[in-house]
């Protein structure tokens, strides 16, 4: 054991350190206890309430600290406030706050805001940027600027071009008499004008002027109209995309029932052949049992025979012995 060199009688003792460091711990804690429910209560009820709550009515949106009892205030978690709910004397009673990830309700006295506060108010600020900017716009000037200075004239001219950008359309197509859904696209868009005054200017094909004269005369025609030419070019897109019978299907059509004839005798044929394999296998089958049978029918009447053997072995033994014992007696 170490000893101290000023009092070689001392002896340290790690026990009774631990011991008074935990007595001092429980006195603090005692102490801060009843510092806190008798010291700090008495000023809380001291001081003017209204002024309290002045200062300390939470807003949406404030961080705040959340009381908790058994911890120091150095230790209380931040919240934030997302409801202030108000009571029938127009104060806030208490407010939904967001803690960990969660909804709370809090009461306004368990809410402390942060010191961290603006001098002055959202409303005074907009208040005075607003009548600052009234003011600064009014004695703004363009003097000077770009917009009262004389702008050059352009001294490139860009010509313009006659030719049109677009091919012509051929004579079998036209994209005015498509399906329902690229029509309805075509409709009342500015490319469907512009198509429409090109191929009058270039003389476009004799099938894209009538379906144009078409489609205006069914634009200025009534509704009930209107849905039935719609119809009609709907049948007539289903009538072209059916497929036309040719001479290939018709011959393969033709085929089908000798087809089928053949695929019929095909199915026979294996079917017969099937089952005289099936057959083959089971009288082999049953060919394996029976011979086993009757392997195990021999070897039960060997046992059988070796077995009256030796019972009558047994029995001419003991008629042997009996005279010969009694010769002896």
């Amino acid at each position: 054991m170490a000893t101290d060199p000023e009092d070689p009688e001392y002896t340290p003792n790690p026990n009774k350190l631990k011991t008074m460091l935990q007595k001092a711990d429980s006195r603090l804690n005692s102490f801060w206890e009843i510092w806190r429910s008798e010291y700090l209560l008495s000023l809380r009820e001291r001081a003017n309430q209204r002024l309290n709550n002045e200062q300390q009515t939470p807003n949406e949106g404030d961080i705040v600290l959340v009381e908790e009892e058994a911890n120091p205030r150095s230790v209380w978690s931040l919240a934030r406030v997302l409801k202030v709910q108000i009571g029938r004397d127009n104060k806030s009673r208490s407010a939904l706050i967001s803690h960990n990830g969660k909804e709370k309700w809090r009461a306004v006295n368990q809410l402390y805001s942060l010191e961290i506060q603006p001098e002055f108010p959202e409303t005074h600020f907009t208040t005075f940027v607003m009548s600052n900017l009234d003011n600064d716009i009014d004695s703004v000037s363009l003097a000077g600027s770009e917009d009262e200075m004389p702008q050059p004239k352009n001294r490139f001219r860009i010509p313009k071009r006659k030719r049109a950008f677009l091919r012509p359309i051929p004579q079998q197509h036209s994209p005015l008499q498509g399906p329902r859904r690229k029509r309805r696209e075509l409709q009342d868009s500015g490319l469907r004008k512009l198509f429409c005054a090109i191929s009058e200017q270039e003389g476009g094909s004799k099938a894209t002027t009538e379906a144009i004269n078409e489609s205006r005369a069914v634009e200025k025609a009534p509704p009930p109209v209107q849905k039935e030419f719609e119809q009609k070019m709907a049948k007539k897109q289903r009538e072209k995309a059916r497929t036309k019978t040719s001479d290939r299907l018709k011959q393969k059509l033709a085929d089908l029932p000798r087809a089928s004839a053949q695929k019929r005798k095909r199915k026979k044929r294996k079917q017969q052949k099937e089952r005289e394999i099936h057959d083959q296998q089971r009288a082999e089958r049953r060919n394996e049992a029976e011979e086993v049978f009757k392997k195990t029918v021999k070897q039960r009447e060997r046992r059988s025979t070796l077995i009256l053997e030796c019972e009558e072995g047994r029995i001419n033994e003991r008629k042997n012995k009996r005279p010969t014992d009694r010769r002896h007696a």
